[in-house]
């Protein structure tokens, strides 16, 4: 069972990246957090208790501060 979902094509765009050259893991894993967060959002609605609950956070603050350290726009 693969622990990442997604076609193998798409798993080696994100774990295939090469290492040096000015790679930052931080910044990788940011991006997928942005996504996966954006994506939350727009499937709660907007609703960010929902939308923590989606990404099996413990609480919509810390979806909050995840947004904010993203600098993803809050709803509404």
């Amino acid at each position: 069972m693969s622990l990442l979902p997604g076609t193998p094509e798409s798993r080696g765009a994100i774990l295939g990246r090469p290492l040096g050259g000015g790679f930052d893991v931080n910044v990788l894993l940011d991006e997928v957090r942005r996504t996966y967060v954006e994506r939350a959002l727009a499937e709660a609605g907007g609703k960010k208790k929902k939308a923590a609950e989606l990404l099996g956070l413990g609480s919509y603050q810390l979806l909050s501060q995840w947004m904010d350290r993203l600098g993803i726009r809050r709803p509404g």
